[in-house]
This record gives C-alpha cells, sequence and structure tokens, in this order.
C-alpha cells in the first residue's frame, strides 16, 4: 500500500474510533439512553446536529450553528430547546443562545457554537428537539 493511502486509512479509522468513542450510549445514564436528539433550522439559522452527555451529574446539550444562506443577520435568532415525551408531548422548554451572535453568510465557514447544562432531564424525555426561532416568531 502506497504511503499516503496507509496515512489516509490510519487517519480514517482514527477519526471512525474517536467519533464511536465519544457517542456510546452507554456512557449515558439510563434515563438518556435512547433520547433522540433533532436539529430544526429556520430561515435565518442552520442547526447543526446537537449532542448529550452526562458529566459530574449534569447533563450538557451542546451543537453548532450557521447563518442559513442568503440571511443578512441571525442577531435576533435565538434556540429554544424542547424535551419531548414518547407521545410527542412536551414536558419543558428552555431557551438558550448561541455565540457569536451574528454570523454573516458572506463569510463562507463561519458558524457559533451553544451549550446548555442541565441539572437533570425531564422524567420520560423521549426526544430533544433544538430549533432556531427569530425573537419576532409567534
Amino acid at each position: 500500500m502506497k504511503p499516503i493511502k496507509r496515512l489516509l486509512v490510519v487517519a480514517l479509522l482514527g477519526v471512525m474510533l474517536t467519533g464511536c468513542a465519544s457517542l456510546r450510549p452507554s456512557d449515558l445514564p439510563p434515563e438518556a439512553r435512547g433520547v433522540v436528539l433533532v436539529p430544526v433550522s429556520s430561515g435565518f439559522v442552520r442547526v447543526g446536529q446537537p449532542f448529550l452527555r452526562a458529566q459530574d451529574g449534569q447533563f450538557q446539550i451542546h451543537g453548532t450553528v450557521a447563518a442559513a444562506y442568503g440571511s443578512r443577520t441571525t442577531e435576533s435568532t435565538h434556540l429554544e430547546i424542547f424535551f419531548l415525551d414518547a407521545a410527542g408531548d412536551l414536558l419543558r422548554m428552555t431557551t438558550a443562545h448561541f455565540s457569536p451572535r451574528n454570523l454573516i453568510s458572506r463569510y463562507p465557514g463561519r458558524s457559533g457554537s451553544y451549550s446548555l447544562i442541565l441539572e437533570s432531564l425531564p422524567v420520560g424525555t423521549a426526544r430533544i428537539e433544538v430549533r432556531a426561532r427569530q425573537d419576532n416568531q409567534v
């Protein structure tokens, strides 16, 4: 095998193994295993795949956001995190902000991030939706 191919294979395996190790459901407490995380983008902000992790007895929901194509500003957009049960009923909703606040889309690749720390998940949580929302949306 040529050195460049070997390096590519090793790098690919490293990425796959690292990703699998950080996303193992067994790393989560029983109440968080099987929870589905769903990104919901808006016309202004694209929400990347959210992640859930447990650390020091707390839960953290984190992820990335980027400006949607053609949006001029994202300063009036925030994130709403919905905790839903298996029937789709709302258990709790909380708000989070991303940083930086303005992700001007004319700068390709500019993105922001968010992080929300929770003491616990609402009992019965089956699905968590991270929704981008304009401040003036009803």
